[in-house]
């Protein structure tokens, strides 16, 4: 969540046309890229395996989702 939470900030940042809302925003994605990090720490150290093993794949279909498929041609 934090990752689409940061890419969504940014993504509305380079739309911003207000410097300040501009900076609001680029912060928002700094402060979620910080709780990525912290989840990722607390992932490796808290999570039990079974949790992990979901955490994993929901990243492998999220990378198949925003960067395999929409490469391919139908």
């Amino acid at each position: 969540m934090e990752y689409e939470a940061e890419r969504f900030y940014r993504r509305a940042a380079e739309s911003a046309r207000d410097i300040s809302i501009r900076k609001l925003l680029l912060e928002l994605a700094e402060i979620e890229a910080e709780h990525e990090t912290l989840a990722q720490k607390l992932g490796e150290t808290i999570l039990p395996k079974d949790a992990r093993a979901e955490e994993d794949e929901t990243e492998r279909r999220m990378f198949l989702l925003q960067y395999v498929q929409p490469g391919s041609s139908a």
